[in-house]
């Protein structure tokens, strides 16, 4: 499977990372090359980018050709969002998008929480910026642009696939 990590290098996406290697993935990390690697692979491919850069980032990802799956664990504006998907429409299997729970209202009725849960009010502005990407994914999902991926617990909205990269 081809699979692109945007980001690959934090906390949460190493343990990803890890995990498509031991698969056996062809894995591709995109990101600034701040953060060292933490998993020790020849098989890495690794593309060193900035995502703010909108027009060098959709030049990058076009010259991967198709994908497979993409984990998006680094989009925290509504712009990076809308670049993703001009980048990634067409192009590839499934997208995953890492949000937060910080979209949803605090002091939620009961816990967990699931995705239709309350979030008429976001906690601060990268919540808000969470909750609009987690928005334009699924406008795109819905228009046929990009099949965007979603975990879904016990809440109402409807599965959007029956594939599952992890």
């Amino acid at each position: 499977m081809k699979t692109l990590i945007i980001g690959g290098s934090g906390l949460i996406s190493t343990a990803i990372t890890r995990q498509l290697v031991d698969r056996g993935d062809d894995l591709i990390l995109y990101n600034r090359g701040r953060t060292p690697l933490r998993v020790d692979s020849d098989t890495i491919t690794v593309i060193r980018g900035d995502r703010t850069d909108a027009a060098r980032f959709e030049d990058q990802l076009a010259a991967l050709g198709p994908l497979d799956s993409v984990i998006d664990m680094v989009c925290f504006d509504p712009a990076e969002a809308a670049s993703a998907i001009r980048a990634c429409q067409g192009r590839v299997g499934q997208y995953i998008f890492c949000s937060s729970v910080t979209v949803y209202n605090k002091a939620g009725a009961g816990y967990p929480l699931t995705e239709d849960a309350p979030r008429d009010h976001p906690v601060g502005d990268y919540a808000a910026k969470k909750a609009r990407c987690e928005e334009l994914f699924l406008e795109a999902h819905a228009r046929g642009d990009l099949p965007f991926m979603g975990r879904y617990g016990g809440g109402t909205r409807k599965r959007m696939s029956q594939r599952t990269l992890l």
